[in-house]
């Protein structure tokens, strides 16, 4: 069953008629597309934060072209091998616009498993969306760094190119639950910082888990993008940081011109360990 916990006082937060609620008589109410904002005033950094309607649009058409649906499918892929469950409740921890939550879930379901999928990110741009579009999904406006889930409450939980905290996570997951951790692998994108850099920087690997967590495998994926329109190459660009550091001059030259780039992601699936760990002390991941 979907639960939400107050971002204010961490007690379980009840429905009642299109309004999340909890004992202490804090309140939030269901938004027209069907998220819920929990996200507190001084959880916020900014008044909008987290990604902005440019890079959520251009991320969204360029996802939607399926240029990394084979990354969802490994995902779903890998939660099938460790998990093993027949039923999961399964929460993406900065799920953006919601579309790889949505292509795991109908691939775990492809598989015979009874998946709940629910998501956070800090965006309230992205959760509009991600609710509009997907609407058999549950969607809060929230940080990553106080994710609104009561302790040992998930199955597993999926973090792709997002800031997340492992002690939440840690916190969230059921003794033995999962964490699969996406992020850049050292070519990611080489291509287009190429174009941008005299000496591009190579993304580094984690190379062990964060404490409270044991890994059970890590593994990288590549994959060889034919860009062969303009707006796919617009959309890749927008949807990433380098949209707001690049000149006018070199934007123009990645959109002319880059018709292939390399996408190459490590996935690292890591298994929450009860035995030996003082909570207390759970560690930060590197990402």
């Amino acid at each position: 069953m979907l639960m939400w916990s107050c971002p204010a006082c961490s007690t379980l937060l009840l429905l009642e008629n299109r309004h999340w609620r909890c004992s202490h008589g804090h309140s939030f109410d269901i938004a027209k597309e069907g998220y819920v904002n929990l996200l507190l005033a001084n959880q916020k950094h900014s008044s909008e934060p987290g990604d902005n309607k440019l890079m959520i649009n251009g991320r969204r058409r360029f996802l939607e072209q399926g240029y990394y649906a084979p990354m969802a499918q490994q995902i779903a892929k890998l939660l099938v091998t460790h998990s093993r469950l027949k039923n999961m409740l399964l929460h993406d921890a900065g799920c953006g616009e919601g579309y790889y939550l949505q292509k795991v879930v109908e691939s775990l379901r492809s598989n015979g498993i009874e998946v709940q999928g629910c998501g956070n990110d800090i965006s309230k741009v992205a959760i509009q969306k991600a609710s509009k579009q997907y609407s058999g999904l549950h969607f809060a406006v929230a940080s990553s760094f106080n994710l609104p889930k009561a302790s040992e409450s998930i199955d597993a939980v999926m973090q792709i190119f997002a800031p997340a905290s492992a002690e939440e996570i840690f916190r969230i997951l059921k003794p033995d639950g999962f964490w699969l951790q996406v992020t850049p692998g050292p070519s990611h994108l080489l291509e287009l910082k190429q174009s941008l850099y005299t000496e591009p920087a190579l993304h580094e690997v984690s190379p062990q888990a964060p404490t409270g967590f044991i890994q059970r495998q890590q593994e990288s994926l590549t994959l060889a993008l034919e860009l062969g329109d303009i707006q796919s190459r617009q959309n890749l660009l927008e949807m990433t940081p380098f949209y707001w550091t690049a000149k006018v001059a070199e934007k123009l030259n990645i959109v002319d011109s880059l018709n292939r780039v390399t996408a190459e992601f490590i996935f690292t699936v890591m298994q929450k360990d009860c035995s030996t760990v003082d909570r207390d002390a759970v560690s930060s991941p590197t990402s």
